[in-house]
């Protein structure tokens, strides 16, 4: 977490979200992330509910890059200080890679961060993920 102290050695992050592809190009999801890191000193998290709105970039390759922004709602409790919540947004970029017509494999960056009264939390994430189209 930016503005943080501490070891992000033990830091945990994960989600879960449902989409809907659009066209070739355009594709969306609703997602609940979560990040927490936990240290000798205060121990912080974050958690996010956010609407996301994707661009692809087709190749005619198995790689197709993207562009990504999404807003929505987040909260951060933070251990010895007020608990922050509010607004969150985030923007991505990345890459999905085909691993067969229903399953990609994701490899993205994303900022994230929750806006509050105060200092703001935020992140800067190396995340992987599976995508599996119906």
């Amino acid at each position: 977490f930016l503005g943080g102290s501490g070891d992000d050695s033990n830091a945990f992050a994960g989600g879960v979200g449902v989409g809907y592809q659009f066209t070739d190009y355009l594709r969306s999801d609703l997602r609940v992330d979560y990040a927490g890191v936990y240290t000798n000193g205060p121990d912080m998290s974050v958690t996010t509910a956010l609407g996301n709105l994707y661009f692809d970039i087709p190749t005619g390759t198995v790689i197709t890059p993207y562009l990504g922004a999404g807003a929505g709602y987040g909260w951060a409790p933070v251990d010895g200080g007020p608990d922050k919540d509010g607004f969150a947004y985030s923007l991505m970029a990345g890459a999905s890679f085909d691993l067969s017509d229903s399953l990609d494999l994701d490899i993205g960056y994303r900022f994230r961060s929750v806006m509050s009264d105060g200092s703001d939390p935020m992140e800067h994430q190396v995340l992987t993920g599976l995508r599996y189209k119906f």
